[in-house]
């Protein structure tokens, strides 16, 4: 369940990930995270949980959120048990606070998507507003995340997905071997730029597309 359905933010947009099946919690070697509770406060720059046990620069490259303070800073380094802000938080740590960590491509999708989605819509519907930002970001990570060493899990869906291949319509029809393609060009297509036609390659991009097409092609950008 969404904390704030009608706000997006990353730990809902993690959540909204792990439902639609890019695990972020049931897999963790494929897409690395934590969270926990901060057990030294006291310093603005770093957070040390004295209950973790990590690699030297495990982190580094990566987002942490402190959910007590509401305060996000990218990462530069860990030791096994402390990891250090490229940029401190207004306030110093305080032992006790709740914190989530979390690749780069995961905050980086979200504020894409963030700049990308009208806020237009936000007027008609934030909920509907907030699913249109964590669907895009969705489409986004499907088509651009890295696999961490040794998976190759995004690898994997882009194959399955066909997302290398050239979309210049929509299919109408295909032989039964697959070898032939029936390729349909509707009216409203014409518009679509290539990014559009890779975005309906994916369910959350379609998703998207279908929320920003609700309210007219003004929201949606065509125009």
């Amino acid at each position: 369940m969404f904390s704030n359905p009608t706000t997006p933010n990353l730990a809902d947009y993690l959540t909204f990930l792990a439902g639609i099946g890019i695990p972020p919690i049931a897999t963790p070697a494929v897409f690395p995270m934590v969270s926990g509770a901060a057990t030294q406060g006291g310093d603005p720059a770093s957070l040390t949980d004295f209950t973790q046990s990590w690699r030297t620069n495990q982190w580094a490259g990566s987002f942490l959120t402190d959910s007590t303070q509401g305060a996000t800073t990218y990462l530069t380094s860990n030791t096994s048990v402390t990891v250090l802000f490229a940029t401190p938080f207004a306030n110093p740590v305080v032992a006790g606070d709740d914190y989530q960590i979390v690749p780069g491509i995961a905050p980086v999708s979200l504020s894409i998507a963030l700049e990308i989605v009208n806020q237009t819509l936000a007027q008609v519907s934030p909920t509907i507003y907030t699913l249109a930002v964590y669907n895009l970001a969705a489409d986004r990570l499907i088509n651009y995340a890295p696999d961490v060493a040794g998976q190759t899990f995004f690898q994997d869906l882009r194959k399955k997905l066909r997302l290398s291949e050239i979309s210049v319509g929509v299919p109408s029809q295909a032989s039964t071997d697959g070898l032939a393609t029936g390729i349909l060009n509707p009216e409203q297509m014409k518009l679509f730029t290539l990014g559009d036609l890779q975005t309906l390659k994916t369910g959350p991009g379609r998703q998207y597309m279908s929320f920003a097409q609700m309210v007219g092609r003004t929201v949606y950008g065509l125009s």
